[in-house]
């Protein structure tokens, strides 16, 4: 069980470059972090059809995320907000703001002290946040505390915006809230180009058993699919189709047996990955036993 928080960072990006990489600074500790607040911004829509939902779509752009810290000192409300500093150190907020994007990490603690869970939040802008100036109780003390706001994002790079692992290493947030691990997952998170690995049968294949299922198998987890099962004359084969854990490997079952010395296609018409890559379009074509 979750029960702690500790040990903030941010890290500047520095490029951010579609489709290649993204770079970052040497990670900066923001210490007395008390609280961090995730909100996702989900876009999500449901496909009718035949008065049922015939599928449900969702996509996570990013997350709206606040941080509660002891107090933020005027070097770091400049630095996070990329403000202008004066020569005595004041701190001049306007128009001119241009708040950097950075990564902001963060490691929560468990009941057993031993294992945390590390967060990098990779693509991130802070922004003014409210504040409320209360005069001190006559009975009593009521802390006030210093909070910033900000926007996520996905990287260009590669379209993520979030990456956490569970550790019970005691010695592992000194690698992981580094320059060189923040590197190392903008290189792990960029994909492959979605691609159809397999088809069996393979395409112009004959003869093909009447009775045989036909499986795709892609290089890249599947999050959505247009793919039929048709004859050549364009008639749509009444099928199943699911996916194995890995949801890389597509198999259609026929719901019967396909005609004897008939060409069949497998139209291929949309599929997406994880990723939000879309596979070009493409057939196979084969040819069922006599």
């Amino acid at each position: 069980m979750k029960i702690g928080l500790k040990r903030a960072y941010y890290a500047k990006q520095l490029t951010d470059v579609p489709g290649v990489s993204t770079t970052y600074e040497a990670p900066v500790a923001l210490p007395h972090i008390q609280q961090v607040s995730v909100n996702p911004r989900v876009n999500r829509t449901q496909v009718p059809g035949d008065d049922l939902v015939l599928e449900d779509i969702s996509e996570c752009l990013g997350a709206d995320v606040t941080i509660q810290r002891k107090e933020t000192t005027p070097a770091e409300e400049a630095e996070l907000l990329g403000r202008r500093v004066d020569a005595s150190g004041g701190v001049y907020g306007g128009s001119f703001d241009n708040a950097p994007y950075v990564a902001f990490g963060y490691m929560r603690t468990f009941k057993n002290s031993n294992i945390g869970l590390y967060v990098w939040i990779l693509k991130m802008r802070f922004a003014p946040s409210n504040f409320t100036a209360d005069t001190k109780p006559t009975d009593g003390i009521t802390p006030q505390y210093d909070s910033l706001s900000g926007g996520c994002v996905t990287r260009e790079a590669d379209s993520a915006w979030i990456y956490s692992v569970k550790s019970s290493d005691p010695n592992f947030a000194a690698t992981f809230f580094t320059q060189a691990t923040l590197q190392k997952l903008a290189a792990a998170s960029t994909p492959d180009v979605i691609a159809l690995s397999e088809s069996d049968p393979e395409d112009n294949e004959t003869p093909v058993a009447v009775n045989e299922d036909i499986t795709l198998t892609f290089n890249n987890t599947i999050a959505y699919d247009h793919v039929s099962l048709l004859k050549a004359d364009g008639t749509v084969v009444a099928a199943t189709k699911t996916y194995d854990t890995t949801g890389k490997i597509l198999t259609i079952t026929p719901d019967v047996n396909m005609s004897a010395s008939t060409v069949y296609i497998v139209a291929i018409n949309g599929v997406t990955d994880i990723h939000g890559q879309t596979l070009a379009a493409a057939a196979i074509n084969f040819e069922t036993a006599s």
